[in-house]
């Protein structure tokens, strides 16, 4: 099952879910569609939380987990932002090279 997000929709089309909601999906250029990339004419086409990968991702609708705090900072656990690392001494200056003389 290949799963595709795209927005836009030509035709009105039955939404092909498990539950079998029958909710039809309207035509429109602004209208997400998750169509199954595997299936051929009419490719099985779903409402984004009626997809079976619903929620399985991070930011994708209510059903999404949020990531583990790491101490507060609010990234994954285990993460370090580069702004919480230490600073480095800056290094010496190399010296310059001379130029190629005549020769």
């Amino acid at each position: 099952m290949k799963l595709r997000t795209v927005t836009g929709n030509r035709y009105p089309v039955k939404c092909a879910c498990a539950a079998n909601c029958g909710t039809t999906i309207p035509a429109g250029e602004a209208v997400r569609v998750v169509i199954d990339m595997d299936t051929y004419r009419p490719r099985k086409s779903y409402i984004p939380d009626h997809s079976p990968d619903a929620g399985k991702w991070k930011g994708n609708g209510s059903a999404a987990n949020p990531a583990p705090s790491n101490g507060g900072n609010g990234h994954a656990a285990g993460f370090t932002p580069a702004s919480a690392l230490p600073v480095p001494p800056p290094k010496a200056p190399e010296p310059p090279t001379l130029p190629f003389g005549p020769g």
